[in-house]
């Protein structure tokens, strides 16, 4: 069986913004999965709300493009 290797995203804090909470949730599993810290939002509401209460900005964000 081949090594694991490490997920770059690992130890980082990843923004997931989507209006598809299926999609949000699949996407908090699989980032979850890797090692990341994530903080989900359903749209730019929530985004802004949420990024005034974080400690630190965010590493990556995904975002729904068409939003």
């Amino acid at each position: 069986m081949p090594a694991a290797v490490a997920a770059p995203v690992s130890k980082g804090v990843v923004l997931v913004v989507d209006d598809d909470e299926s999609v949000r949730e699949g996407m908090l599993s699989l980032l979850r999965g890797w090692g990341a810290e994530v903080v989900a939002c359903a749209g730019m509401a929530e985004t802004r709300a949420t990024l005034g209460r974080l400690t630190r900005a965010p590493d990556i964000v995904i975002a729904d493009h068409q939003l």
